[in-house]
């Protein structure tokens, strides 16, 4: 088996899991954070052979999120008789941290991506990698709005993979696109707005 052959491999398997860990996201399961670690592991490989090194240390922080998300789902609300984390809004006061935080790390990322590695498109992944690293905090505590931030970041994704001539990985980028439409929805009907 020739290395190009391990790594198509592990793409597929990459993407399987990250469909699996789709769907448990869609029902909100806690589950979703262990099959993230595998996934994520996975696409730290993936990013690595693209070159795509901003992604390399974005799953990086997915496994470490993945741990802190599980716990925060499984934990629950805080309030009296709550068994899970509660689905909530994103508050002016997180939106005046966030954007600016995802900003400033996009710009330092395009920085050191441009200056320090041989990415093929540095600010599309800096940015990319900033707003998903913002979904994913926003996911942990069960922030409906983190779905919106997705729409952009796994637009950028799925570009940066068919540019690398990724085509599972791109694919699944677009079909993340649309689940992070559907999901959306479906989160925001279950709060009844």
């Amino acid at each position: 088996m020739t290395f190009s052959e391990i790594e198509q491999i592990v793409e597929i398997a990459g993407v399987a899991s990250a469909l699996l860990y789709t769907w448990l996201e869609f029902e909100q399961r806690s589950a979703m954070w262990i099959v993230g670690i595998v996934s994520s592991l996975m696409y730290v490989g993936i990013t690595f052979w693209s070159g795509l090194y901003a992604y390399m240390a974005l799953y990086c922080y997915y496994v470490a999120v993945s741990v802190y998300g599980l716990y925060g789902w499984r934990r629950g609300g805080g309030a009296a008789g709550e068994q899970s984390l509660p689905v909530s809004h994103v508050g002016r006061r997180h939106i005046a941290a966030l954007l600016p935080a995802a900003a400033g790390l996009a710009v330092v990322l395009t920085y050191v991506l441009k200056n320090y590695t041989d990415a093929p498109m540095p600010t599309a992944e800096a940015i990319g990698t900033a707003l998903s690293i913002v979904a994913t905090w926003m996911l942990a505590r069960k922030i409906l709005e983190h779905w919106l931030v997705w729409i952009v970041a796994d637009s950028i994704m799925a570009v940066l993979f068919f540019v690398q001539g990724r085509l599972p990985s791109a694919g699944l980028g677009a079909f993340y696109t649309v689940a992070a439409i559907y999901g959306y929805f479906k989160w925001r009907r279950q709060l009844g707005r």
